[in-house]
C-alpha cells in the first residue's frame, strides 16, 4: 500500500508542487525506510556516493544517452 500511497502523492506533487506536497512524499519515504526496515544513514550515505559519482540534479542537466564502446 505503501507504493501505491507514493505513486499517488507523486501525481499530486506533479499537478500542484509545493512544499506540503513535498512534505507528504517524504513522509511516505519515511514509512517505506521503516516497513523495509531500511537505514536511512546507509541511504543517505548511497545517495551521496551517486551524487558524487553521477552529478546530481540542482543544475537541471539531464543526461538522455550514453554510448558505451
Amino acid at each position: 500500500m505503501l507504493l501505491h500511497k507514493l505513486i499517488e502523492e507523486l501525481e499530486e506533487f506533479k499537478a500542484t508542487p509545493n512544499e506540503e506536497e513535498l512534505a507528504d512524499i517524504l513522509e511516505v519515504i519515511d514509512g517505506i525506510v521503516h516497513a523495509y526496515n531500511f537505514d536511512m544513514d546507509k541511504i543517505l550515505a548511497l545517495k551521496a556516493q551517486k551524487k558524487e559519482e553521477r552529478g546530481g540534479f540542482i543544475e537541471r542537466i539531464l543526461l538522455e544517452k550514453v554510448i558505451q564502446k
